[in-house]
């Protein structure tokens, strides 16, 4: 039941321009005859699931769990029908979250004083993307260690670190100065402390420690806790953080002449912005990883509204052609390996990414089943978990359906919807059904939204699991905003009109949709035009590989599909092909193979390695543009 005066739906959109406030009383010309979708729910739905009590909605977390139980009593409330596992709300299905520290970690110093275990916690810590295993070499300097080509820096440039440790600064260079290439305080790619292991891995490097700088943080010294950049994917090589004052008892040892102290280092990188990479020590350190990875259970939450006109299914069970109408509702938790403030233990409340597309779930939910048009197809609402580790739960979804997935019709995707800015709209895959475009128009005419399309049904949303399975799919995003994958993606920053004009469009299409006697024709879009929520990092080189999402143990990144006409199917690779190497690197995971792509430029020639039916070949890719 509503218990407060709300705004219209129709009437918002002429107003989002004007900077009329969310509960402003609405001129009556003006009203809506419906009020299905209202602002002032919706927001309600946001400030619960992005509230600091579910704690960002970590996958595996209790935050998460109290976020699939609100999303169960909404649907029970909205009167669907349980379409999970055995009758009830929920698809459970196990996610690799994290990792966690074995008992046998440590780092061992040759001192003046002789040799010196390091504690834990105290002098180190390692890196939960640290590979397990042991390495010992002399310890280089890197400085930031970077290789960013696009701005003309690179720490490891005429260094020869093969079999070395190398030590580096965190964040980049001039981190307090706006007009740096590397963009200030807004961290880049670069600063991931993972893309830095990585980047040493790639040079040959045996191990890395990663100190804080003594020019940030006020000099703070203090080292990052150990969920704090926690990633099941790990690089190859063993990844610790130590303090300088450990550091510091070897600065020098051995040397002919003692470097600069590391202060005058980074003051010289930073001015300078050039690298200052040289030895600190010929004495070996020891770096020792033990690391576990840790898989969690998590869930998905399903609801089933059946068709009005019972032609295809009997009553309350899926089946027959259906639309398929799903947001994911976690987020990323305390942030960590995937936030971008990454060293910043933090609740991550993720009210725009993404409570603000379970929302529109709710909301819609809710509108459909009151509506008593004549419904000739069912509707399946899903809410999927682990979408931030990698599409984990609409992946378990496609290759779990509560009903054929060849009876699906359209998936409908709302990722990111609650910042409307200057009325525009991305509204993605279009291109895979020939009606889709001209519906989504005729939905939001005279609504003053300002449509933006693309082709593509691809794209890091749980669309994507959709579109590799044939079906078409719509996805709607408001854009991407400086607070995305940040603690500061707060609810109060949400454009609540908007974010209804933006549901109450996608209902209309849902309604227009549930009608069809038949599900619609897919089209296949030979190259994928969707760049949403940042995804386009690094140089923009493009391999146009489809990554598998399942979870497998099998080293490399196994392959769903390759894009039609991309570099990956000219060079002959296939889905189901597994890359373990891209021009002379191992590639173990997704992380990996983004990293490489991240390192060089459309128009590089490089040797993908792959295993096909387990037997390993090697092909020449020439490296595209992202569309």
């Amino acid at each position: 039941m509503r218990t407060r005066p709300l705004i219209p739906p129709a009437a918002v959109a002429a107003l989002i321009l004007a900077g009329i406030t969310p509960f402003r009383p609405v001129p009556a010309a003006l009203a809506s005859p419906a009020d299905s979708i209202t602002a002032g729910e919706l927001i309600d739905h946001v400030r619960t699931l992005a509230s600091d009590e579910f704690a960002g909605r970590g996958t595996g977390e209790p935050g998460g769990e109290m976020a699939a139980r609100y999303v169960a009593d909404a649907f029970r409330a909205a009167g669907l029908e349980p379409a999970g596992d055995a009758g009830g709300w929920f698809q459970e299905f196990p996610a690799r979250v994290a990792s966690s520290l074995g008992e046998g970690n440590a780092v061992l110093l040759n001192t003046e004083d002789g040799p010196r275990e390091l504690k834990l916690d105290r002098d180190f810590v390692p890196l939960a993307f640290s590979a397990s295993g042991e390495c010992l070499g002399p310890a280089v300097f890197v400085g930031y260690g970077i290789t960013a080509t696009e701005h003309g820096y690179d720490d490891y440039a005429g260094l020869d670190v093969t079999g070395r440790v190398v030590v580096c600064l965190r964040y980049e260079p001039a981190r307090d100065d706006t007009g740096s290439v590397f963009e200030g305080r807004k961290d880049t790619w670069h600063a991931g402390l993972r893309t830095k292991a990585r980047n040493a891995e790639t040079h040959g490097a045996a191990g890395i420690v990663i100190v804080n700088g003594p020019l940030n943080d006020g000099g703070d010294d203090d080292l990052l806790t150990w969920d704090k950049a926690g990633t099941a994917q790990a690089v190859g090589i063993p990844a610790m953080m130590m303090t300088r004052k450990a550091l510091d008892s070897i600065w020098g040892l051995g040397l002919p002449e003692k470097p600069a102290s590391l202060k005058d280092l980074q003051a010289r990188i930073d001015g300078e912005m050039r690298p200052l990479s040289q030895p600190i020590t010929d004495r070996p350190i020891r770096l020792t990883g033990d690391i576990r990875t840790e898989t969690k259970i998590t869930r998905n939450v399903v609801g089933w509204l059946p068709p009005a006109i019972a032609t295809y299914a009997p009553a309350g069970k899926p089946g027959g052609p259906h639309i398929v109408i799903g947001a994911h509702y976690d987020h990323l938790g305390m942030g960590g390996q995937h936030s971008l403030s990454p060293d910043r233990m933090e609740i991550h409340n993720g009210a725009d990414d993404n409570a603000s597309g379970t929302a529109g779930l709710i909301e819609l939910a809710e509108a459909m089943a009151s509506d008593p048009s004549p419904r000739a197809q069912g509707v399946v609402f899903a809410a999927f978990s682990a979408e931030e580790l990698g599409l984990f739960g609409s992946t378990w979804y496609v290759d779990h359906p509560v009903a054929p997935v060849e009876s699906i019709s359209t998936m409908l995707n709302m990722d990111m919807i609650g910042r409307l800015r200057d009325g525009k709209l991305e509204v993605g895959g279009v291109g895979t059904s020939p009606s889709l475009r001209q519906l989504v128009e005729d939905a939001f005419r005279d609504t003053g939204v300002k449509l933006a399309f693309s082709d593509g049904g691809s794209g890091p949303s749980d669309h994507k699991t959709f579109n590799d399975k044939k079906r078409p799919v719509l996805f709607f995003f408001t854009g991407v905003h400086e607070d995305y994958h940040r603690p500061s993606d707060d609810w109060e920053k949400l454009n609540a009109p908007g974010m209804a004009v933006v549901t109450e469009g996608i209902r209309k299409i849902a309604v227009q949709l549930a009608g069809e006697t038949a599900p619609l024709p897919f089209t296949a879009v030979a190259a994928d035009t969707t760049t949403h929520m940042g995804s386009v990092t690094g140089s923009g080189a493009s391999l146009g590989t489809i990554p598998d999402y399942t979870e497998s143990d099998i080293p490399g990144l196994k392959l769903s599909g390759v894009r039609a006409g991309g570099p990956a199917e000219k060079a002959g690779i296939k889905g189901g092909d597994i890359i373990v190497g891209f021009d002379g690197r191992v590639v173990r995971n997704i992380y990996d193979l983004m990293d490489e792509l991240g390192s060089h430029r459309p128009g590089d020639t490089v040797v993908i390695k792959v295993l096909r039916d387990g037997e390993p070949m090697e092909v020449t890719a020439t490296l595209e543009r992202r569309k």
